[in-house]
C-alpha cells in the first residue's frame, strides 16, 4: 500500500489466509418470504 502524501509512506505486508471448504450451516433464504409469489416479466 502507499499514499499520495509528501513524504510518501509505503508498506508491504503478507497475510496468510485459510479457506475451509465446508459450510455446515444450511442455506437461509431471506427473500422472498415463504409463501410469496414472484412474477417475472421478460
Amino acid at each position: 500500500a502507499f499514499d499520495h502524501g509528501i513524504p510518501q509512506q509505503i508498506s508491504h505486508e503478507v497475510y496468510e489466509l485459510e479457506i475451509r471448504p465446508y459450510n455446515y450451516n444450511p442455506p437461509q433464504f431471506v427473500f422472498p418470504e415463504s409463501g410469496t409469489i414472484l412474477r417475472l416479466a421478460l
